[in-house]
């Protein structure tokens, strides 16, 4: 049997849960977008880039400044190799590989988000 007193203590936890609850999803959605340069109108990290001869140029831009961005590069053949770059102050950066064989080349950008490394930019090109 519930006395007067119980029923208002579990009313007032559940009213205590309900606030802590609504505190806590602004937090939980914030950084939901816009994460990079600080939610200006950048549509996030992109890699673009060109050949030119026997090397490739990857441009990385609308990454966060003094992140570490990790590279992976799957070259021709099966072989790849793995570079750690660090944005700029305006979050962009250069990196030139050498065409080692004809093929398929797909360059990765992946940032360290939410405790594990995600893939955030693609870019591939056929030599």
């Amino acid at each position: 049997m519930l006395t007067r007193k119980t029923h208002a203590a579990r009313i007032a936890f559940i009213a205590g849960l309900l606030v802590v609850a609504l505190a806590l999803v602004p937090v939980s959605l914030a950084g939901k977008g816009g994460r990079h340069n600080g939610g200006s109108t950048s549509t996030g990290p992109a890699l673009t880039g060109f050949v030119s001869g026997s090397s490739y140029t990857v441009n990385g831009t609308g990454f966060k400044p003094g992140e570490i961005v990790m590279l992976t590069i799957g070259e021709a053949g099966g072989c790849c190799n793995a570079r750690n770059i660090v944005p700029d102050a305006s979050g962009a950066f250069t990196y030139v590989g050498t065409i080692w064989g004809s093929g398929t080349y797909t360059i990765r950008a992946s940032e360290y988000i939410n405790s594990r490394w995600q893939v955030v930019a693609t870019w591939s090109f056929v030599a």
